[in-house]
C-alpha cells in the first residue's frame, strides 16, 4: 500500500475558518472544517 499523504487543510478551508471566527466561533479549526468540505 502506498504511502499517501492526505492535506489536513486547504487554502479555502483556512478562509472558511477565519472567517468563522470573525463571527465568534473561537473552537473551529481548519482541520474540522476540512472535514465537514470532505463529508458534504
Amino acid at each position: 500500500m502506498d504511502d499517501v499523504q492526505v492535506p489536513a487543510s486547504t487554502e479555502l478551508s483556512d478562509r472558511i475558518r477565519k472567517d468563522l471566527r470573525k463571527h465568534r466561533f473561537k473552537f473551529v479549526g481548519y482541520i474540522m472544517i476540512y472535514a465537514i468540505m470532505k463529508s458534504v
